[in-house]
Parts: structure tokens; C-alpha cells; sequence
């Protein structure tokens, strides 16, 4: 199976493009929660367009560069390769392999789905003809089993500091728990004035920090401040919080 995988992958990697395209296989997960006592989580997928579709899924552990055959990670995925005719569904089976994974904090890995259309009739008779292969990427977190606190907690319990350096001033965030945070936006909020904070796709691992570039003055932050921000929850969906700033 593998050398199979090897061989589509080799030719359907090599026409991925970064263009506005719209994939038709939909995971129904925005994230991927694997319970340390589960014994295998399923992702569904659909197949929303309307030819057949190749798809191939894997894990990552963070980089996206990494083909199938050189992820190592902990996790299985059945089937790994299939077809998918138009309004069709097929469930992936992820399931833990052995391994020797941090219990006192949660980790990040990366779900790969995909997908290829068939050869054409014009590339099979020999003509020029462009044929797009898209990737859709979402995080899987492993979350051991008694871990402090609730996730749900790990957001009001961010820590939030200005910090002077000498380009700009900086809002810095601390993740003291054992859960990773996503942010959907971040705002701060002095006298008053909300202020916008540079925050695209920022993730914060557990006993990390990170520093949000602030598009104001130094001037403009002189007083009590407050931070509002939306982070992604296990559903997907986003949940408000409010954060007192420390000078």
C-alpha cells in the first residue's frame, strides 16, 4: 500500500497549486479532539462536487511539507487511500499507535485530507490540460487524561502584559495551562478606544507565550487597558473572552 501511495502522491503532489479553488471532499470537523481513552476517533468525510475524486489522508506532526511516507507520528489512519464518487461519504478510522507522548499537556498534530480529480480524456489523448489537487489541513489534539482544569477554562486563564521593545509596543500572552489556545481575533481596549492587534492564525501551546504586534503608539496606550478576544473551541464555533492588561 504504501508504494501505491508513494506513486499517486509523487504525480498528484507535484499539480498542487495555491489558487482560488473550492475542494470538493468537506471534513465535517473544523478539529480533531482524540480523548486519551478513546479508542479510535472516526472523521467524516463528503464529497460535495460532481465527479469521483482520489483522496489520500495522513498526520502530520507540523510540517506541511511532509509527504505521507515521512510523517512520523503516533496515529494510523483507515483507509488511508480511496475514491469518492460525487454525494458520497467515507469515514477515517484514527487510531494511537504506542508511543511516548507528554501526559501533563495536550499535542498538536495535522489531519491531511487530499484530493485528486481523474485523468482527463484530454490529457489521456495527450493535450495541455491543467488539473488541480487541494489539501485540506486541520489540527488533531491528543488530550491525556487528567489534565488540570477544563479547556474551556484555558482562555480566561491567559495572562496579558504590555511589553516595551524598540520598534513598537507588544500585548504579550502566556499560556499557563495544559491546553492549547487558538485565537479568531484579538482587540485591545484602552480608555476606552478598541485597538486593533495583529493576530491571524495564532495558536498558543501550553506553558507558551507570544507576542501580538499592536498597530498604535506608545502614546495612544497610556491608561487602564483591557484585551477582547475570540478563540476557536473543540466545536469549531468561537467564544468571547475578556482579559485584563498588566503594565
Amino acid at each position: 500500500m504504501k508504494s501505491v501511495l508513494r506513486g499517486v502522491l509523487a504525480c498528484v503532489l507535484s499539480t498542487c497549486f495555491v489558487l482560488p479553488a473550492v475542494a470538493s471532499v468537506v471534513i465535517t470537523n473544523t478539529r480533531v479532539i482524540y480523548a486519551a481513552d478513546a479508542r479510535e476517533v472516526t472523521v467524516q468525510l463528503s464529497n460535495k462536487g460532481k465527479q469521483p475524486v482520489l483522496v489520500s489522508a495522513w498526520i502530520d506532526a507540523g510540517n506541511a511539507k511532509d509527504r505521507p511516507e515521512d510523517a512520523q507520528v503516533p496515529f494510523t489512519i483507515t483507509p488511508p487511500l480511496f475514491r469518492m464518487d460525487p454525494d458520497k461519504g467515507q469515514a477515517l478510522r484514527i487510531s494511537l499507535t504506542p508511543a511516548a507522548l507528554p501526559m501533563d499537556r495536550e499535542s498538536v498534530f495535522w489531519l491531511n485530507v487530499h484530493e485528486a480529480p481523474p485523468v482527463s480524456q484530454e490529457a489521456i489523448e495527450g493535450k495541455n490540460v491543467m488539473q488541480l489537487a487541494l489539501r485540506t489541513r486541520i489540527k488533531l489534539f491528543y488530550r491525556p487524561k487528567g489534565l488540570p482544569g477544563q479547556v474551556d477554562d484555558a482562555p480566561a486563564a491567559l495572562s496579558w502584559k504590555l511589553v516595551s521593545n524598540a520598534d513598537a509596543p507588544i500585548l504579550q500572552v502566556r499560556n499557563s495551562s495544559a491546553y492549547h489556545v487558538s485565537f479568531a481575533g484579538v482587540s485591545l481596549q484602552v480608555n476606552g478606544k478598541l485597538l486593533p492587534v495583529v493576530a491571524e492564525a495564532v495558536m498558543v501551546a501550553p506553558g507558551q507565550s507570544y507576542d501580538f504586534s499592536i498597530n498604535a503608539s506608545r502614546a495612544a496606550l497610556s491608561g487602564p487597558a483591557k484585551v477582547k478576544f475570540e478563540v476557536i473551541n473543540d466545536f469549531g464555533g468561537f467564544s468571547p473572552y475578556i482579559g485584563d492588561v498588566h503594565p
